[in-house]
């Protein structure tokens, strides 16, 4: 239960850094010959790859980053203020 409760709170976020990171690496690759000729080497091609592999890295390390961030960190911090609040609350009725 606890893991599907994860799931709904961040796969919003993790559907956004995917498409995100799919969108980044797919325009480097597919746009990196721009300023190239016919002539050109292999060896920029191999390039292209791996600057597109690299951004790809760098790009998985901030989503994971940025998801763990949110969800049920952010909420369980706030939570123990809500039920001190409430005892206080009940303590004050009795």
């Amino acid at each position: 239960m606890l893991w599907y409760k994860a799931w709904l709170e961040t796969r919003s976020r993790f559907l956004i850094a995917l498409i995100g990171i799919t969108v980044i690496c797919s325009y480097i690759v597919f746009h990196g010959d721009r300023n190239t000729s016919s002539y050109t080497m292999i060896n920029w091609y191999y390039g292209v790859l791996n600057n597109a592999n690299t951004i790809l890295v760098l790009t998985w390390l901030l989503a994971v980053a940025l998801l763990a961030m949110g969800g049920s960190c952010g909420r369980s911090l706030r939570e123990p203020q809500r039920s001190l609040s409430r005892c206080r609350w009940e303590e004050r009725g009795s």
